[in-house]
């Protein structure tokens, strides 16, 4: 009777070493794999619907496979598209997010830790979020592999579009507003009369963007520039001051009648040689105030002036304290920039003591370009 008692126990313990005794909780459909009595590796099947199957499992150990948002991991495996295969026993799986697209937030797979032979859990199980990316997750715990916790959400990915005030297709219109120098007094020979208007047209067709002049005013070349018809359009004044072409005026109605997507103001030299100083950048503050306000879709480029002879004190005046209130409306998410035409103007860019020459123009109009070529259209 003993005898048949030790062969009875005998047999049940083989029979727990060849088929493994622990059995695995897959994940939502897949089938663990065979595990040897020393926790070796199995595969595991892949699983269907976004669900992974388990890895193999130790003696005693259990494991379930986490499922991510965009694709599932199994126990120890790693996940893609939404099946995956089981790893080794006792290694952390890997799982990757969905993708994502437009603001979408993947979410990172959870891990299980894998038991090899009782022994503790498997490390962490690394988590790979949407765009953002998930923190990795944490080792499995307790005897057998117990199963480990999810990777955190990944951060949102993308973000809404920037504005824009050019077309996507067509003419960027560019109002030039300002006084002389935005005429082009100064200019000569084939760019007479353009000012900056001739270099900024011809740099954004050499680079293949489109963008126009638009005003009430005319005066440039009548010949091609860069191989097209120079738009002469403009809204330049000589001698003006800040107030005269404020609202109210007329080239301020005529300026805004156009509908410019862009409005590029250099303004108060006049006003800082008749020595009206210390209320220049607040009227220029205004004048841009207006503009947003009748133009709210448009974008309003105003510059720090260029440099004139004996005038260094008053331009540092007039542009350290119009600085400020420019910033401000930036922050406060107004459709405007600040460009700075004084730094760096050349000295050899002058044609009087006031007024560019066609180096000063072209080097005004590499400024200007700079701050607005993102918004223009191809050709």
């Amino acid at each position: 009777m003993k005898n048949w008692l030790r062969l009875l126990v005998l047999t049940t313990a083989t029979g727990c070493l060849a088929l493994g005794c622990g059995p695995a909780d897959g994940g939502a459909g897949g089938t663990g794999g065979k595990s040897g009595g020393s926790g070796g590796s199995g595969s595991g099947g892949s699983g269907s619907g976004g669900s992974a199957s388990g890895g193999s499992t130790g003696t005693g150990g259990s494991a379930s496979g986490g499922s991510s948002s965009g694709g599932s991991t199994g126990t120890g495996g790693s996940a893609s598209g939404g099946s995956s295969s089981g790893g080794s026993t006792g290694t952390g799986g890997s799982a990757s997010g969905g993708s994502s697209s437009g603001g979408s937030t993947g979410t990172g797979g959870a891990s299980g830790g894998g038991g090899a032979g009782g022994s503790m859990g498997g490390g962490a199980g690394r988590t790979t979020g949407g765009a953002g990316g998930g923190t990795a997750g944490r080792n499995g715990t307790g005897g057998g592999g117990a199963v480990g916790t999810g990777g955190s959400a990944g951060a949102p990915g993308g973000s809404s579009g920037a504005f824009n005030p050019c077309p996507a297709t067509g003419a960027c219109k560019i109002l030039p507003l300002g006084d002389s120098i935005t005429e082009g007094v100064g200019s000569s020979g084939t760019e007479a009369g353009g000012s900056y208007r001739v270099s900024l047209f011809s740099r954004a067709v050499m680079a293949s963007k489109n963008l126009t002049f638009v005003g009430p005013q005319m005066a440039g070349p009548t010949t091609p520039v860069a191989g097209m018809t120079f738009p002469r359009q403009h809204d330049g004044w000589s001698g003006y001051r800040i107030d005269q072409i404020s609202k109210g005026t007329n080239p301020y109605s005529k300026g805004v009648q156009a509908a410019p997507h862009i409005v590029l103001i250099h303004i108060a030299t006049n006003d800082l040689t008749q020595g009206m100083v210390g209320t220049a950048a607040m009227r220029v503050s205004k004048l841009v105030d207006d503009l947003i306000a009748d133009l709210p879709n448009a974008l309003i480029v105003v510059a720090k002036i260029i440099p004139f002879q004996n005038g260094d004190a008053n331009v540092a005046t007039f542009n350290n304290g119009m600085a400020p209130m420019i910033q401000s409306k930036i922050t406060a998410g107004k459709h405007v920039l600040l460009v700075d035409l004084n730094t760096g103007f050349p000295q050899s860019g002058f044609s009087d003591n006031l007024h560019p020459n066609n180096t000063g123009y072209a080097w005004m109009a590499g400024v200007w370009y700079d701050a607005i070529k993102t918004f223009l259209a191809p050709l």
